[in-house]
């Protein structure tokens, strides 16, 4: 029985729930999946970046940052780890 309920369901809803308008925010949402589900890094969940405190270690810290801000969605874990901190590597 409680495979012909789990089976049955989707498409019962789906024609009930068909009269009822969908909300801006509802629709907003459904597009901003569908543009996920398509995008750059769709099933990233995690964005590790190990930097020192060179130009291009900057360089890649802020590209980094601009890509997870803009590419990637909101409950994406994102760390940065300098490097030299980490390590205890004193600059001279």
């Amino acid at each position: 029985m409680a495979v012909i309920t789990t089976m049955a369901m989707p498409p019962l809803l789906r024609w009930g729930l068909s009269p009822v308008p969908m909300s801006a925010g509802e629709r907003e949402r459904l597009e901003r999946e569908e543009i996920e589900a398509r995008g750059f890094v769709p099933n990233l969940e995690r964005l590790l970046l190990a930097v020192d405190d060179s130009p291009n270690g900057r360089l890649a810290s802020r590209l980094a940052g601009l890509l997870a801000a803009a590419l990637i969605s909101d409950d994406l874990a994102r760390w940065s780890v300098h490097v030299a901190a980490a390590a205890g590597i004193k600059r001279q």
